[in-house]
């Protein structure tokens, strides 16, 4: 299970602030998730009282009122939109309305009080030997709450304008000096003091007088100037402007320098950008493994909540990828949206429709650390157990739970068909306007080939890779962009391909390494921008995205869709987990029909039946899937099935029965602890399973695990994996 679990919340649901109002919310939040909470070693809640201004704005005195999140929609408008689209200005991009007729009055001491309880309630639900955190949340935007320190009496911090002029602060900021009192600053703050500065010596106060235990900050906040945006300080939407990154990532780093000076202890969390290491890198100069070397106790941003809304997979996946692929140390996030305490919308029903697809995607996600192991999520988020109404309906615990759940009792524990090799770090020593390009429009490319289908959910950085025994990758195809001349992935890839390795190589432009070159001779044969030669694929960017998915044949790899021209095809991702392989699938349109062929045949999925073709096989899937497959199957034609039957045994724990099988091959992927002690019976009486038409065949081990394969297979099989052995 994960190490920590996080709740995050508003104030919303503290509708009353008396003490035994406050205990019964605190009580019902962690009792509504013991499920989940009940393994994790710590148990965390992240605390949406504001917009970080409380803690801006914080003077020292616990008596103080503090404005925090009592509206429904933008606190602090700052856009004015057309009538034409709202005629009669009822929209909440428009105006905001007040959650509940009679919000509270929040004070400090009254938010202290609500710390407090939290962790006594945590303690006495999931036991005392539990650790219990509370973390503060400080966000740069006008969405949260009413904000006179950003909007009004320090508004030049804000010089980020993804939400309109003046609407975000930018970390690298400087404040003009006041004459408040302010508890890191009694006398003021002096004009020109950076807000790194600012930001550290309030938050040490804050944290430590209120009884906080980390900070989060949100959307962005230390990683750019246009953290929403695909353009920026480097990128201005036509040309790269490598002359600015020297400076431009020394402001980044500067604000953590600053702001770890002053506050060096408190563990921070973040959000992060809606877009990936390499292209903020590009478009803002955002160095993330410099962020990642240098500020301590820092966590990476997890998946983008943002792109998921927006139905744009490819981004959270390949975005979500890019920034684990190094780690500074080996922990990191998976973000989970439930609920929204601001907008009105709780995305498991509204936005996913009840469906479980954004639970099983980012679930299949994993990286290869320093030393072949497979990283997993230490960390999982839930935003937010209150809806925007401040209250916590049960349904939106027990039906997103189970599946949860699942995702991680089925989580990678191998090496996945498809890796992206990624040069993190290269990406953030790069010095040139074709570098820059390069690492943008690949992260583009990748993620449109994701949307198109392409099943990629593993991550390994080049340093990392070139490190590895090569083997562990010997029945995989690595995709991995162009390497740049003289690089040091430049030398790792070429050798790799040379030496058989499995590869898909995308983009490059004019300037392709000669050595490069020399993997694809001049008479090399090109179709639609995709070139082919021995075990290595060259897929430019002149070709279109889902050119990655068809490259895949090259390696006996085939997904293909039918489809009206404007159904888009699945999302899909396809990890190993116990010897087995699992699916997981996003439908945008279940009109489609999804056809796939792998290296060992034709994947038959655990309760459906398929019309096998060959090797392929076909499939209509629904809007969200997660299945498991453990057989692979070739013949003429046929409909094949796969289902669980009852054991109704003292030998055997678990049979998958086979049917339709007409001369087949099979390949069986038993559970790793028999993966080599299957016993398969052919036509054979249900129920019993001791009798049936002769089979035989024979185990396999090679880079797809152990497998047990039959040949010229006809009618129902059923494979059985006996029962564990007592440890003593």
């Amino acid at each position: 299970m994960f190490e920590n679990i996080t709740l995050e919340m508003s104030l919303k649901p503290f509708k009353k602030t008396d003490a035994p109002f406050i205990k019964t919310v605190c009580e019902t939040a962690f009792s509504q998730w013991k499920p989940l909470l009940k393994n994790a070693e710590t148990v965390s809640v992240l605390l949406w009282c504001a917009d970080g201004s409380e803690l801006l704005d914080y003077r020292g005195s616990l008596n103080d009122e503090f404005e925090w999140c009592y509206f429904l929609g933008g606190a602090n408008q700052r856009e004015n939109h057309p009538p034409e689209i709202d005629p009669e200005g009822k929209g909440l991009h428009t105006r905001n309305y007040l959650y509940t007729k009679n919000p509270p009055k929040m004070t400090y001491q009254i938010l202290k009080e609500i710390i407090c309880a939290l962790k006594t309630a945590g303690k006495k639900v999931l036991g005392e030997d539990k650790q219990i955190l509370v973390g503060e949340t400080v966000d740069p935007g006008p969405e949260f709450a009413v904000s006179d320190f950003k909007y009004n009496r320090h508004n030049e911090i804000c010089l980020g304008q993804d939400m309109g002029k003046g609407t975000m602060i930018c970390a690298h900021a400087r404040l003009k000096g006041d004459n408040v009192h302010y508890a890191g600053f009694p006398n003021g703050i002096p004009n020109g003091l950076p807000f790194g500065t600012f930001l550290g010596r309030q938050a040490q106060a804050f944290l430590s007088d209120l009884g906080f235990d980390y900070l989060w900050l949100s959307n962005g906040l230390g990683f750019g100037r246009e953290t929403w945006s695909t353009h920026g300080a480097i990128f201005d939407g036509e040309r790269f402007d490598a002359t600015a990154l020297p400076a431009v990532k020394k402001e980044v780093l500067e604000f953590w320098n600053l702001f770890r000076a002053e506050c060096p202890d408190f563990p921070v969390q973040t959000r992060g950008t809606n877009m990936s290491c390499g292209i903020d890198m590009a478009s803002d100069g955002v160095p993330l493994s410099a962020i990642y070397k240098n500020a301590k106790g820092v966590l990476p941003p997890p998946n983008s909540p943002w792109a998921a809304l927006n139905f744009d997979f490819g981004l959270e996946l390949m975005g979500h990828m890019s920034r684990i692929a190094e780690l500074p140390a080996n922990e990191f996030m998976f973000r989970y949206y439930i609920h929204d305490p601001w907008w009105v919308n709780s995305p498991w029903y509204d936005r996913y429709g009840g469906q479980p697809h954004d639970i099983y995607l980012p679930g299949a996600l994993s990286r290869i650390d320093e030393n072949g192991k497979i990283g997993l999520p230490t960390h999982f988020n839930i935003l937010s157990i209150d809806n925007s109404f401040g209250d916590m309906p049960e349904s939106c615990v027990y039906e997103p739970l189970p599946h949860i759940l699942k995702a991680r009792k089925d989580a990678p524990d191998g090496v996945s068909p498809l890796v992206w090799v990624y040069p993190f770090a290269e990406y953030g020593e790069a010095d040139s306007a074709e570098a820059l390009s390069a690492m943008y429009h690949g992260d583009w490319f990748v993620r449109g080939a994701i949307n198109c289908g392409m099943p990629l959910n593993q991550v390994v950085s080049g340093d990392i890779f070139a490190g590895l025994n090569k083997q562990m990758f010997c029945e995989s195809v690595v995709i991995t962009p162009v390497p740049l001349a003289g690089s040091r992935h430049e030398r790792t890839m070429i050798d790799y391909a040379k030496n058989g390795g499995k590869v898909i190589f995308y983009g490059g432009g004019g300037n392709v390494p000669e050595a490069f070159c020399g993997l694809f001779p001049t008479g090399t044969k090109e179709q639609n921008g995709v070139v082919c030669r021995g075990s290595a694929v060259w897929v430019q960017f002149g070709a279109e995205e889902k050119q990655m998915v068809f490259a895949l044949k090259h390696f006996g790899m085939e997904l293909s869709f039918s489809k009206a021209n404007s159904a888009k095809p699945p999302v899909m991702t396809i990890h190993r987990h116990d010897n087995a392989y699992m699916f997981s699938v996003y439908s945008p349109n279940t009109t489609v029909e999804t056809k796939l062929k792998m290296p060992l045949g034709a994947p038959v999925l655990m309760g459906y039946e398929t019309e096998v073709e060959g090797g392929t096989a076909s499939y209509h899937f629904p809007k969200a899937e997660h299945r498991e497959c453990r057989a692979f199957v070739t013949q003429k034609s046929g409909t094949v099935g796969a289902r669980e039957v009852a054991p109704v045994s003292a030998q055997f724990r678990r049979r998958i029965e086979l049917s339709g099988l007409n001369h087949a091959t099979v390949r069986l992927f038993g559970e790793q602890y028999c993966a080599d002690n299957l016993t398969c019976v052919l036509n054979s009486q249900p129920d019993f399973y001791f009798v049936g038409d002769p089979c035989e065949g024979t185990y396999v081990t090679d880079g797809h695990g152990t497998y047990y394969e039959l040949r010229d297979v006809t009618g129902t099989l059923v494979f059985s994996m006996p029962v564990r052995e007592e440890r003593s």
